[in-house]
């Protein structure tokens, strides 16, 4: 615990300052942001007697931004950095620029130049569209966290719909726990040796762009990748007598859709993309689709409960990348609506040919004006040899309580 109390006094020195920040002021720079105390509990002993038991990290991460109005035009500078310190993995112990970037903000077109964040998706439960960012693995195999991705990002709006284009000049591996992480995949991924497909390795420049537009109800996006994938093929190696997956990072080119119908309480949602380039299929398709139906005043409270029913398709089938080939996702959020601001979702994601199940939890509290409680928890039921990669977490089942300081 000892190597915890340098962040420590860092945070508390970035939270007294954020909090003497003035709003308003042009120039300024604006500061917010949290940190936190989490643990992680394991019900079960890892299949890897090198696994941590337990995990206990200290995580901060802050929002800057300032800007400045010159002529016609809004000049806006954000910064959002990411550490953790965890003390049984030094792989999760990590720190990443989420963003730093300069964003030029004109009447109908915007440019964007630095290390940012782009969502694309529709889905609760996956997002297989959303492919401008490398997943940050060490922080959950939900693959939920994002790292941060140098680009120039150039946006136009026109009465025909909006349109983005992305140069990326380098390449972000994906990160993985280390020997001691878990959850982890098993056999052990060393993240840093990577083999690429293109002589030029992270120099790679992708490209990227998308389309989107609101049609009546629909809000519907069209969107081309090209270039170094974010999803890696693995290579095994023998290393001492043990198998290790060394990443293989493919160039791909991938056309996606995303797409959203709002009828009444009803949000029928569509995520579908199709892929060439990465192995062992060549050319394969992904859709997922489905409906949030919400009740709002729910049992004539102030709460609100959203139905979630998902189904997920991968034409690859059973495959060592994507777990969820043919499977149904049901969820629920339930949002209190109170002074506290109670959130609660809960989901199911059903293998409909062998009833593998992968069970989430998450709910949060705030307390006081600036305290938070996150509950999270994640458990694997039913799961085969045969399961790949959810196999590696049959003995994963957990449980996560953070503490955050919001200023």
């Amino acid at each position: 615990m000892a190597r915890l109390l340098v962040p420590l006094v860092l945070l508390l020195f970035v939270s007294h300052v954020s909090v003497a920040q003035e709003d308003g002021v042009e120039g300024e720079l604006h500061i917010e942001g949290y940190y936190a105390l989490e643990f992680q509990g394991f019900f079960q002993n890892p299949q890897d007697s090198r696994q941590a038991s337990n995990n206990l990290s200290l995580v901060l991460e802050a929002e800057m931004v300032s800007e400045w109005i010159y002529d016609d035009s809004r000049f806006v500078f954000n910064a959002m950095p990411f550490y953790r310190l965890d003390e049984s993995d030094n792989k999760r112990t990590h720190f990443d620029l989420r963003e730093f970037n300069v964003l030029l903000v004109n009447d109908d077109w915007d440019l964007r130049i630095g290390t940012s964040k782009v969502f694309w998706g529709a889905m609760e439960t996956v997002h297989w569209v959303d492919i401008i960012n490398q997943t940050d693995f060490v922080e959950g195999v939900e693959g939920e966290s994002k790292l941060g991705q140098p680009m120039i990002n150039y946006n136009f709006d026109t009465e025909h719909g909006w349109f983005e284009f992305y140069y990326m000049p380098y390449f972000r591996k994906r990160t993985f726990p280390g020997i001691d992480g878990r959850p982890r995949n098993i056999p052990f991924i060393d993240g840093d040796e990577a083999i690429y497909e293109s002589s030029k390795s992270e120099w790679h420049p992708d490209l990227a762009m998308r389309w989107s537009k609101s049609l009546g109800e629909a809000d519907v996006g069209i969107s081309q990748f090209y270039g170094t994938t974010r999803e890696p093929s693995y290579v095994p190696v023998i290393i001492d007598g043990e198998v290790v997956l060394h990443p293989f990072y493919e160039i791909i080119y991938q056309l996606g859709l995303d797409l959203t119908l709002a009828i009444d309480d009803l949000l029928v949602k569509c995520e579908a993309l199709h892929r060439h380039g990465q192995q062992p299929d060549n050319d394969f398709q992904m859709v997922a689709a489905g409906f949030e139906n919400t009740r709002y005043g729910w049992l004539e409270t102030d709460m609100d409960l959203s139905y979630i029913f998902e189904g997920l398709y991968d034409s690859r089938g059973s495959n060592p990348l994507n777990p969820y080939e043919h499977d149904v996702a049901l969820g629920t959020r339930l949002t209190v609506n109170d002074i506290n601001d109670v959130i609660v979702v809960t989901s199911l994601i059903i293998d409909l040919h062998d009833s593998t199940t992968v069970f989430n939890f998450e709910g949060s509290r705030r307390i006081g004006d600036h305290w938070k409680m996150v509950v999270e928890g994640r458990s694997f039921w039913n799961v085969p040899s045969s399961e790949l990669p959810l196999n590696s977490f049959r003995n994963d089942n957990y449980f996560q309580i953070g503490a955050e300081y919001h200023f």
